[in-house]
């Protein structure tokens, strides 16, 4: 019996008994190997996120006062010249405001102005950046008194609906030698000019969006509008979706609630939520009083 029939009388007997056992490996030694067949897996899906993603995401915003900047202040002694150097970002685009230096403090400032600035413009983007300004005859140099307000233009001032932002002089060096000081705008204590607040935003699986918007610091029983912006606090830009009215109580509180079908993913970021003024009196409609930016919450 040569090889080749010893080999197949082996295989066949070792099948055979294989049989009554229902399973057997069998390996035979020298023959031609198979390739295996690779098996397709499944590739995981990633987290959500990015453009057409079905998972859920939820978002997070903080909402707070806006805009937001300074202003840097320079009196030179010899000679009596007082330059200014302002940054303000949230504004209106393409808006145009007064600026100018009172008494008193945000809360309470005397009209008029001590020095009338040179207007400042915020661009496309409601930027307005190192706009300058120069003074002359300030005998005394800057003053513990002052505050420096930015106002809507052609707007009496006071006037808590005039006014844009707001920042007081804290320390000063001796009123007889060269002084710089850089003023930060803040919240201050009139009707919306302290909003605060948060919006929470789900997005679940099927693309549905829901929006969940809490608001205080709003002026007592106005309508002010809401929505999603694409950019950031410094950055505005266009409307995503429009969310509905907030509506003040008496204490200037209001919330909102809207579902929103087949919703874009939440991006990483260059969303924000923007609360609007209710500036109907002075025809300023598009003027942001809180600004917060969205931030995706990673499970």
């Amino acid at each position: 019996m040569n090889g080749r029939i010893g080999r197949f009388l082996i295989m066949s007997l070792t099948i055979l008994a294989c049989l009554p056992l229902a399973a057997c490996d069998v390996f035979i030694v020298g023959g031609p190997s198979a390739t295996p067949t690779a098996v397709p897996t499944a590739t995981p899906s990633g987290p959500s996120g990015g453009s057409g993603s079905r998972g859920s995401q939820s978002g997070v915003a903080l909402i707070s006062y806006t805009p937001k900047g300074s202003i840097t202040l320079n009196w030179i002694q010899s000679t009596h010249v007082l330059n200014t150097d302002l940054t303000l970002q949230g504004m209106t685009p393409n808006s145009r405001a007064e600026l100018g230096v009172y008494t008193g403090d945000c809360n309470a400032y005397r009209s008029p102005a001590v020095y009338q600035l040179k207007a400042i413009s915020a661009d496309a983007n409601g930027k307005s950046v190192n706009q300058t300004s120069q003074v002359s005859d300030v005998a005394n140099g800057i003053s513990a008194t002052w505050v420096i307000i930015v106002s809507l233009p052609n707007t009496p001032v006071p006037g808590s609906t005039a006014v844009i932002a707001c920042g007081t002089v804290d320390q000063l060096s001796s009123d007889r030698e060269d002084q710089q000081m850089t003023i930060q705008f803040g919240p201050f204590h009139v009707w919306n000019a302290n909003v605060s607040g948060s919006a929470r935003l789900d997005r679940d699986a099927d693309g549905v969006l829901t929006v969940s918007v809490s608001v205080d610091n709003l002026q007592p029983n106005t309508t002010q509008g809401t929505a999603i912006q694409n950019g950031n606090c410094t950055y505005l830009s266009y409307t995503i979706y429009d969310l509905p009215a907030l509506h003040a109580d008496n204490n200037g509180h209001a919330t909102s609630t809207i579902t929103i079908s087949r919703a874009q993913s939440i991006p990483d970021k260059d969303w924000y939520v923007a609360v609007f003024a209710n500036d109907a009196t002075v025809g300023n409609n598009n003027r942001i009083v809180g600004c917060g930016e969205v931030q995706l919450q990673v499970s």
